[in-house]
């Protein structure tokens, strides 16, 4: 998304831009104020006398980012990385900072404040309890408050549909479907349809596992249509290698398997993708389109629709939704991708 995109769209009453990316734009002097920047990147960009007040910066990427003058009085910063960025002369008033990366490097820590008397100004009892602790009150701080802005509470069926990230959800909701149809070509499959749905919500227990489900997505095929011994050797070959060298260069276990596990997966989804698209013509070495190029060619969709709309969850979370509702939502696309696709399959099915 560019500059003048983002503007337009709010111009037209948009306000959710979460995941965008925006490293290096000039929005000096923009009107952003409660525009969702949930886990935007906005690295290096100029944001001199811009209006971020009400905005929610959850987990964005504001390093080295110039904030000289801008308002974000009452701005969510929950997690958001400021590392490097000039806040000279920036209002900040009621900014929450709880878990932000400062300019400095240091991560902030929330003071916590006795309940003032009825005569005692906050600001006062704010710095009785920072000088009780040791500690000065970080000049971060405007003012020692910490508000979030209040969410919109979604009472009814319209409220809910109102911020859906619904073309993310569709994206979501059609790989599914390619993956249920694939799946529901082959009786008895029931591993794999448990298979496919536990990867799309596997960013309940980590956000970096979100990108692992279409490729969990693809196994669960895999698993359903067969898997040559040959092609399990390739990719565990791959990953243990991968593996071995991520350690030696000094990265953690955790970070090593995921990424080593990651790299294997799509050399299995590229490999079994190649050998549905082509075939060779009985040994004579001539590459014909393999009789599976329609399974190929969803497979692709399926991968595709899946990693695009697996953002779903962060936009919903950044709109204001709850964990629940969006987990709700999120595993009800998927399950109904799955199921939509395997009643497609019935008729087909040999």
């Amino acid at each position: 998304m560019d500059v003048n995109e983002l503007l337009q769209r709010y111009a037209v009453g948009k306000r959710d831009f979460a995941w965008a990316d925006l490293q290096g734009a000039d929005l000096a002097g923009s009107n952003l104020a409660q525009s969702n920047l949930n886990r935007a990147n906005l690295t290096g960009a100029n944001l001199k006398q811009a209006n971020l007040s009400q905005a929610n910066l959850t987990k964005a990427n504001f390093s080295n980012v110039d904030l000289t003058g801008a308002n974000l009085t009452g701005a969510t910063c929950r997690k958001a990385n400021f590392t490097g960025a000039i806040l000279a002369g920036a209002i900040l008033e009621a900014v929450d900072w709880t878990g932000a990366t400062l300019p400095d490097g240091s991560m902030f820590e929330a003071i916590a404040v006795p309940e003032p008397e009825t005569d005692t100004p906050l600001e006062d009892a704010a710095v009785m309890s920072s000088e009780a602790a040791g500690k000065e009150t970080p000049e971060l701080v405007a003012t020692p408050a910490l508000s979030t802005p209040a969410r919109p509470r979604r009472t009814t069926v319209k409220e809910f549909q109102s911020d859906l990230p619904w073309p993310s959800l569709l994206l979501l909701g059609v790989g599914y479907c390619c993956f249920g149809f694939l799946i529901g070509m082959h009786p008895g499959a029931g591993l794999a349809w448990v298979i496919a749905w536990l990867g799309s919500i596997a960013w309940l227990f980590e956000e970096s596992l979100t990108w692992f489900a279409p490729l969990v997505g693809a196994i669960a095929v895999m698993a359903a249509t067969g898997v040559s011994v040959v092609l399990l050797a390739v990719c565990g070959v791959v990953t243990f290698t991968l593996l071995v060298m991520l350690k030696f260069l000094g990265w953690s276990w955790r970070a090593a398997v995921k990424d080593s596990l990651w790299v294997g997966a799509i050399g299995a989804v590229a490999i079994i993708t190649a050998s549905w698209l082509f075939a060779d013509n009985e040994g004579t070495g001539a590459i014909l389109v393999s009789g599976k190029f329609p399974f190929a060619i969803l497979l692709l969709l399926g991968v595709s629709g899946a990693g695009l709309g697996a953002v779903a969850w962060g936009q919903m979370l950044g709109t204001g939704y709850s964990r629940r509702q969006t987990a709700w939502t999120f595993g009800g696309t998927t399950a109904l991708g799955l199921l939509g696709g395997c009643l497609l399959a019935l008729p087909l099915r040999g």
